[in-house]
């Protein structure tokens, strides 16, 4: 497409086309759409190696931490299950169900300070030698506190911060494999529903997610400031009690309404941040802070298209787009901790090298002007779990299926089971298949020139003028003509 050819385009797509318009646009949008394709696939093989790759240490100690994972699943679930019923992760309905707040019902362990730290130097194994590991909640159906706050509040389920994250996005999660644990239990009179924690599934542990895991448990620790505490203890008990309360891991449980069904949430709290302005020049308020890391994979900055779509410049490189997933879990982390709340993101870039922090809050993920986060796909499978007989069961869904799997566990001696969970979370050895790596890919963010059309080359009177190192794709993709033009040039 030439100049003239995206300003015509760019014309006729925002103004009301007149008939005599209209045929003029349709072949205009078949080249253009044309054009479009073979961008996103030349930019996407452009990052496709780069997501195949990973750090040995990286992969390594990913590994060993999945695997001692792998040890305490099994012996805390069953070993084998039989599917149950089938639920579909697209939601029936529409829209945005609020989760409303009703109370905080107990606090428990200590949080601390948290500082934005973006150093020369890269992250490192977070599990390494003899760095102080970080006392682990237990999995929700073995806390000792979850059953007599759901019988005292009435909960229907009870469910740790992951969990809700991980039921919240299953929707976008078509190209994904997910395993959560639920069980329901009877609680007095009343049945209530447990989901622990989502399990990392061995076959879709591609280098990426290998990185993320590691990553996050890296920024947490870098950023965490342990000269200033806040002690979380709130609830019941003496003196004596309370002490043992702050030597448990950090944990606040709290009450949602969610349309007819009570929820009793856990929440970890990475730690606080007191840089916020206080209100009549009092203390600096204190805002609870979520850690995370996004991780970076830039496409090859010598491309003349990823040249011109970030002003000209061969050694810019474009950071990735912030998925669907990414924003939901984001927007909840920051959600459900109250206000004020953030999650700090610390954008990682290959080699494991930090290089900035982004302070989001809610309205910054879902501004109150835009559509509110969908949630009619949770509502659809609490609704599920909520029809399942007391048992332990394995909510399963397996990458590119529109459906989940709700499977029952059953004794060893069992046969004919459908699921074993131990071959489940074997990770292996073995490198995760081309597909999964292909479903890792998120394309970058577009920053191309005012007068061009979005995810296409440059026009091709300007590529031209670039030079030949910068239009070898153009040459490949107008044959003579384009090596015609650019031998009169040199004349």
């Amino acid at each position: 497409l030439t100049m003239e050819e995206h300003a015509r385009y760019l014309f006729l797509a925002q103004r009301a086309r007149q008939a005599k318009d209209q045929a003029e646009f349709q072949r205009l949008k078949q080249r253009v759409e044309s054009e479009q394709k073979e961008f996103r696939s030349q930019i996407k093989e452009k990052t496709l190696d780069r997501l195949r790759m990973i750090e040995p240490w990286v992969d390594a100690a990913a590994k060993q931490h999945l695997s001692k994972q792998k040890e305490l699943a099994l012996e805390t679930y069953p070993r084998l299950y039989v599917p149950a019923r089938v639920t579909a992760i697209k939601p029936i309905g529409s829209g945005y169900i609020p989760l409303v707040y009703k109370k905080t019902l107990l606090q428990r362990g200590t949080c601390y300070g948290v500082r934005e730290k973006v150093s020369e130097q890269a992250l490192s194994d977070p599990w390494a030698g003899s760095r102080q590991a970080v006392c682990e909640r237990p999995v929700m159906t073995r806390d000792p506190h979850v059953r007599q706050l759901a019988l005292q509040t009435q909960a229907d389920v009870a469910l740790s911060d992951s969990a809700l994250a991980a039921l919240l996005t299953l929707q976008k999660m078509h190209m994904h494999d997910v395993l959560l644990p639920v069980e329901v239990v009877a609680n007095g009179d009343r049945r209530l529903v447990i989901v622990d924690r989502p399990l990392v599934v061995g076959r879709s542990a591609t280098p990426r997610k290998l990185r993320q895991l590691v990553f996050d448990a890296a920024v947490r620790q870098q950023m965490v400031d342990r000269s200033g505490e806040n002690r979380l203890a709130l609830g019941p008990g003496d003196q004596q009690s309370q002490q043992s309360q702050l030597e448990e891991p950090d944990a606040s449980y709290t009450l949602w309404e969610f349309g007819d069904t009570r929820l009793l949430v856990r929440c970890g709290i990475n730690g606080f941040s007191g840089d916020a302005a206080g209100e009549n020049g009092a203390q600096p308020a204190r805002t609870t802070v979520t850690l995370a890391s996004k991780l970076e994979y830039y496409a090859d900055s010598t491309a003349s298209e990823v040249a011109l779509a970030t002003g000209g410049s061969a050694a810019a490189q474009r950071p990735e787009d912030t998925t669907e997933c990414d924003r939901l879990a984001w927007w909840l982390a920051a959600f459900l901790r109250g206000s004020p709340s953030q999650v700090w993101v610390t954008h990682v870039a290959p080699g494991a090298q930090p290089t900035r922090v982004s302070r989001l809050g809610c309205t910054d993920l879902f501004p109150p002007s835009a559509p509110q986060p969908p949630t009619h796909a949770l509502r659809d499978v609490l609704a599920e779990f909520s029809r399942l007989t007391p048992g332990k069961y394995m909510l399963q869904h397996r990458r590119s299926a529109w459906d989940a799997t709700i499977l029952r566990a059953v004794d060893d001696s069992a046969a004919g089971a459908g699921m074993d969970l131990a071959a489940e979370l074997d990770v292996g050895a073995a490198a995760a298949a081309a597909s999964y790596v292909d479903a890792d890919y998120v394309p970058p963010v577009w920053h191309g020139l005012p007068a061009q059309i979005p995810w296409t080359y440059p026009p091709a009177d300007l590529a031209a003028e670039l030079g030949p190192q910068q239009t070898q794709h153009k040459k490949r993709r107008t044959g003579g003509r384009a090596n015609k033009r650019n031998k009169n040039k040199k004349r």
